[in-house]
Parts: structure tokens; sequence; C-alpha cells
């Protein structure tokens, strides 16, 4: 497999007690913000913790990448006869968690 393009290691969404949520790399490196060009400006008032769940998913990304990559060849090589481990079921469980928790 190819080695990824993407910023690697763990990524983490936080907003540092503002509107403006962020995406951030485990050295605490910028990744992206999620604003949206308005007027000239950047507007960040999306509706009810929009923001923050966007943050959150994104954040998962590398690891939900993992997660499928960890299990795509099974399903490709032994299809409705493969059964995930509890080791996969929980690696999956964990990272479907960090996209769904709130701050």
């Amino acid at each position: 497999m190819d080695k990824p393009t993407h910023t690697p290691g763990l990524w983490s969404a936080d907003n540092g007690d503002s509107d403006l949520w962020g995406v951030f790399d485990d050295n605490g490196a910028y990744i992206a913000y999620l604003c949206e060009p308005a007027g000239g400006g950047y507007r960040i008032d999306r509706p009810d913790g929009e923001n923050e769940a966007n943050a959150r998913l994104i954040a998962a990304a590398p690891e939900l990448l993992a997660a499928l990559q960890g299990v795509a060849w099974k399903i490709r090589a032994y299809g409705s006869h493969w059964e995930p481990s509890q080791a996969e079921r929980d690696a999956i469980a964990a990272v479907l968690a960090k996209c769904e928790e709130q701050k």
C-alpha cells in the first residue's frame, strides 16, 4: 500500500472556547478551520453544533481510514464469510465514538 499523502498521526478537533472550530495534528499544528467565505470575510455561525460535529468527523479521518484499511482486505477476500474479531469491532466502535463525541 502506498504511503498516505495526508498529514500523518492522530488529529484532534478544538475550538479554544471560541466559535471557531479547527482540526490540528498531534503536534498541535493547524490542519483546517471550519468556516466559509461570506461577503469578503468568513462566517462561522453554522447551526447548533454543526461546526463541532464537522471538525470531529474530519479529525477522525486518519483513524477511520486505518480502521477501514484494517478490514477492507478481509471483506474483499472473504466477502460474507468474514466475521470481524472483537479487536476489530472495538477499533471500529472507538473511532465511531470519536466522530460522535461532544466536547
